[in-house]
């Protein structure tokens, strides 16, 4: 029984990663990580760059200037607890002049990012050698279609990346220690910035059973510390989550339209279909990818194994999301819009690795230097191009008014009325942060 699960653990985690971290790969890293960034940034328009959006405002950035350093990192919202968002208001609040928090907000972001899109590029090289599935990968991350307009550039929103990050640490097996101390960092984050983060306990043990050195624990061992710091903090936290039950039709319509068809069609494209042929549009979506998969089982060896977990995974995480607060607004037959796209975030992620993983064993079977091999990676570049381009812009996320005048206004509002406090309006409108006058003067 043992052996089977030990194989089951190689098929699914893949081979060992080589411990060697060399200059060459620190520096395309890093340049990845900074064309990540710039890409993720230049998706916002110029006038909400240094405007707050949503939570980021209302809720970390206003905690962030009431309360001492670091007094809220342990405090939920939402029901759970945020750790990037929180660390990353607070460094921006205690670092940067209050007039350009806005920006320094929107930076730290779009440079997670770019970390995480780097990041998978590297940790993915043990399961995929092909340096352009892994680019498609990268960019699909950076260029997220379902990003939008609530998830990219946002602090609040960052865990949706976090995600992808944690996803890809726990199929590969790192070796080298400068990538178990940056994998047990992103793990420690993910985790305690989001409590969906349990879906992954199956691969943490499988991880624990396939142990072969004292280094392997401790991505297990950190991931199931800040598992227990989050559940803590869920477990004294009083939430009503109370949501409509989806029927299995309208369930599995959501599934087809928001994980299987977006990955194919795009977010427009996705809509355009859907209204063209219907529920049609979804099943071939589904038998597509299902046969891609199916594919990669059968000839791709270890990536088999990559390419069901990824399916999985997207599937399960989805469901699990959006049932705990199901809106019929889910199902394609009530609505197309991409409202609450947050929640394809991982799953289209997930589907692009299956993509990759087919053209890595594409490259595999025809010998890795023949033109067709090459062909097709080039083609899943230009698939996740043609895709991401449409939806580029964030055209959605309006600007809201400027932030150094709201800030400049509401100081000489507590010239008059010092024990005031004053709310500086942020994008939408109605999430504008409320600091008090004692808080505002000091750090202005």
């Amino acid at each position: 029984m043992r052996a089977l699960v030990v194989r089951l653990a190689d098929w699914t985690l893949g081979p060992r990663q080589g411990s060697t971290l060399t200059w060459q790969r620190v520096v395309g890293g890093l340049v990845l990580l900074l064309a990540g960034s710039v890409l993720a940034f230049s998706r916002l328009p110029a006038g909400t760059r240094s405007v707050l959006w949503a939570e980021d405002a209302r809720v970390f950035v206003a905690d962030a200037l009431a309360r001492p350093a670091f007094g809220g990192l342990f405090e939920s919202y939402a029901g759970y607890m945020h750790a990037f968002p929180r660390l990353a208001a607070e460094l921006v609040v205690t670092v940067v002049p209050l007039d350009y928090v806005p920006l320094a907000v929107t930076v730290v972001a779009c440079s997670l990012t770019g970390f995480v899109a780097a990041l998978v590029f590297f940790l993915l090289a043990s399961r995929i050698p092909a340096a352009l599935p892994r680019l498609a990968i990268s960019a699909t991350i950076a260029a997220l279609p379902v990003a939008g307009i609530e998830v990219n550039g946002s602090i609040a929103n960052s865990h949706w990346y976090l995600l992808i990050a944690l996803f890809v640490i726990l199929v590969t097996r790192q070796q080298s220690r400068t990538l178990i101390a940056v994998s047990c960092l992103t793990v420690a984050f993910a985790v305690m910035s989001d409590p969906l983060s349990a879906i992954f306990i199956p691969l943490v043990i499988l991880r624990l059973i396939d142990i072969r050195a004292r280094r392997e624990l401790w991505v297990p061992l950190v991931y199931a510390g800040a598992l227990v710091v989050q559940l803590v903090v869920v477990s004294t936290t009083s939430v009503d989550h109370a949501a409509a039950v989806p029927t299995p039709g309208q369930l599995g319509r959501a599934i087809g339209f928001r994980v299987f068809l977006v990955a194919i069609a795009g977010e427009s494209g996705s809509a355009q279909l859907f209204l063209a042929i219907g529920t049609a549009s979804l099943l071939i979506a589904t038998i597509i990818v299902g046969l891609i998969g199916a594919a990669v089982c059968r000839f791709g060896r270890q990536l088999g194994g990559l390419a069901v977990a990824s399916i999985v995974w997207a599937v399960v995480f989805f469901v699990l999301a959006i049932v705990i607060r199901w809106k019929d607004l889910y199902d394609p037959r009530v609505s197309v819009d991409w409202g609450a796209s947050r929640y394809s975030v991982l799953p289209t992620a997930l589907i692009t690795i299956v993509f990759a993983a087919a053209a890595a064993t594409v490259g595999d079977r025809l010998g890795r230097k023949a033109i067709r091999s090459i062909v097709a990676s080039t083609a899943l570049v230009v698939l996740v191009v043609a895709l991401a381009a449409p939806a580029f812009s964030i055209t959605a996320r309006f600007p809201g008014e400027v932030w150094s005048q709201a800030v400049d206004r509401a100081v000489e509002a507590c010239t008059v009325n010092p024990r005031s406090i004053q709310t500086i309006p942020t994008a939408p409108a109605t999430w504008g942060v409320r600091v008090s006058c004692d808080d505002l003067v000091g750090r202005n």
